[in-house]
């Protein structure tokens, strides 16, 4: 069986919603390809949570063509992966094993509590047993995730350009 690996929306964003005016971006941009490449070589799974996918979209408002290009290329290079009822119950279940529930004393009685797109994230790519989590909300995810995916941000990924180019 081969790793399943999971991305959040800020990993991604660096590559599919580019800025070419700014060159940390533009250097993320090219870690976030340089990856992507690495893994499939390596013949991993590469996942995308359903809510990642609502994420990256809404960043094109109302340009139907950057969005359906960016659903092109999402499509070409990703597995999807439902937000489903068992991410669900995957979510809360990691949620409340982690604390998150006594964390939340400030909440009236009565009063909704919000889950954070990224917890669904988390619940999503646990539910599919990922290995790996990139995002660049590192520390966010760490939080709740128990140690049970290991979350990397770009900045832990080196930037391995190809040695050898295929055009002579």
């Amino acid at each position: 069986m081969s790793k399943i690996v999971f991305f959040d929306t800020s990993f991604l964003s660096h590559y599919l919603v580019p800025n070419p005016n700014d060159a940390s971006r533009v250097l993320k941009g090219n870690i976030v390809v340089n990856l992507i490449d690495q893994l499939k070589e390596q013949k991993c799974e590469l996942y995308l949570s359903t809510v990642v996918v609502t994420e990256l979209l809404a960043a094109f408002n109302d340009d139907i063509e950057a969005r359906e290009k960016a659903l092109k290329a999402i499509l070409e290079i990703f597995q999807l992966a439902s937000f489903d009822l068992r991410s669900s119950i995957t979510t809360i279940n990691t949620l409340a094993s982690n604390g998150y529930f006594k964390n939340k004393s400030t909440i009236k009685s009565g009063e909704r509590i919000i889950i954070k797109e990224d917890y669904k994230i988390l619940g999503t790519a646990l539910q599919y047993g990922a290995a790996e989590l990139y995002t660049d909300d590192k520390a966010h995810f760490n939080k709740y995730s128990g140690g049970e995916i290991k979350i990397i941000s770009t900045d832990e990924v080196v930037f391995q350009p190809k040695l050898f180019s295929s055009n002579p």
